[in-house]
């Protein structure tokens, strides 16, 4: 039985196919439109977010952020602290960083680091520091603003304070660079070492 089909220009010779008539002879015609059933709903694409495959995460605006804690102690902070040598050929150096508040009151400071930088004097003479080594003395610090050095080789040093997204070193009241001579079986408590935090 044929097919029925009669051969186009170009498209080879005709083809006899035997058909199984319990077989549905429909061939669907690909150029038709679509049949839309009124009983199917096509969901929208839905994202990994929408969905609830993965959690969407919280924005926070800049203002659900707390400002920086202004409170400080009328007072100057001046924790007990023990500042000792540890042997006659080295010396020790301690005190504690403070910084002065807007509103007048003083609050202890707590570094990632601190560290003494050897003074270097540069070819006219004024000084430098290199930058922190291993060998640079580290101080034990305390969150109570305390630091203690030990075990330092006498020098002249400059105190540099690692705030974490900021390293500079300590001026003194004069606004210079503050320095430390370090002097063999002595220890130095410096008392409130002020710290201006940078703009």
């Amino acid at each position: 039985m044929g097919c029925g089909n009669t051969p186009q220009p170009n498209q080879g010779p005709d083809i006899s196919v035997n058909i199984d008539p319990d077989l549905p002879t429909a061939v669907p015609d690909p150029t038709a439109a679509p049949v839309e059933d009124a009983s199917l709903e096509v969901a929208e694409p839905e994202s990994a977010v929408a969905s609830g495959a993965y959690p969407e995460p919280e924005v926070e605006s800049a203002a659900d952020y707390p400002a920086p804690s202004e409170q400080g102690s009328a007072e100057l902070p001046d924790p007990e602290r023990n500042v000792e040598v540890a042997n006659q050929e080295t010396g020790a150096v301690g005190g504690v960083l403070v910084r002065e508040l807007d509103n007048g009151g003083y609050q202890s400071v707590v570094p990632i680091d601190l560290f003494l930088a050897e003074m270097v004097l540069d070819s006219n003479g004024q000084p430098m520091f290199v930058g922190k080594t291993d060998a640079s003395p580290s101080a034990n610090l305390f969150d109570t603003g305390v630091f203690v050095f030990q075990n330092v080789v006498p020098d002249t040093y400059g105190l540099i304070i690692d705030l974490g997204f900021s390293q500079f070193p300590i001026n003194d009241e004069n606004g210079e660079i503050r320095l430390v001579e370090v002097v063999s079986g002595e220890a130095i408590d410096l008392g409130q070492v002020f710290v201006e935090l940078p703009e």
